[in-house]
C-alpha cells in the first residue's frame, strides 16, 4: 500500500513540474514575442516571470529527487522517472538561456527570420502538449 502511495505522491510532483515548466515556456514565448516586436522593457519583465518560474520548476524537481532517493519507486524505475524529469526541465532552462542571451547582447534579429522564429515557437507549443500527454501517461495503469 505504501508502495502505491509514493508512486501517487512522485506522479503529482512530475505533473506539478510538468506544469513548471508549461508555465517558464509560455513565459518565453510572450518574452520572446515582446522581444521580436523590440518591446525589450516588456521583453526583460516577461524574462524576470520566466526565471522565477523556471526557479519553481527547479524546487519541483528537487522535490522528486528528494522523494525518489528516499526509496519511492523501485529502484529501476528512479532512474527512469530523474532522466525523464531532467530532460522536461531541459526546456524549461533553454527557454530561460535563450531569454538571456538575447536581452543581455541585445541581439538583432533580422526581420526575414521573424516570421520563422514565431512557427518555431508554435511548434515548440505543440510539442510541449504532447510531451505533457506523455507524461501522463507514463503513470497510467497499462491494464485499462
Amino acid at each position: 500500500m505504501a508502495f502505491w502511495k509514493k508512486q501517487r505522491v512522485i506522479e503529482t510532483l512530475v505533473l506539478r513540474h510538468a506544469q513548471c515548466v508549461d508555465e517558464t515556456l509560455a513565459y518565453f514565448q510572450e518574452a520572446l514575442s515582446a522581444y521580436l516586436e523590440g518591446e525589450t522593457k516588456k521583453a526583460s519583465q516577461l524574462a524576470l516571470e520566466t526565471h522565477q518560474a523556471e526557479g519553481r520548476a527547479d524546487d519541483v524537481r528537487r522535490e522528486v529527487e528528494a522523494e525518489l532517493l528516499g526509496g519511492a519507486l523501485l529502484a529501476h524505475s528512479r532512474r527512469e522517472v530523474l532522466e525523464v524529469i531532467e530532460w522536461v526541465d531541459k526546456l524549461a532552462n533553454a527557454g530561460e538561456a535563450t531569454l538571456d542571451y538575447l536581452l543581455l547582447q541585445r541581439v538583432r534579429i533580422p526581420e526575414e527570420i521573424k516570421p520563422i522564429l514565431k512557427e518555431i515557437m508554435v511548434k515548440n507549443q505543440e510539442i510541449f502538449e504532447e510531451v505533457k500527454q506523455s507524461l501522463q501517461l507514463l503513470f497510467q495503469d497499462m491494464s485499462q
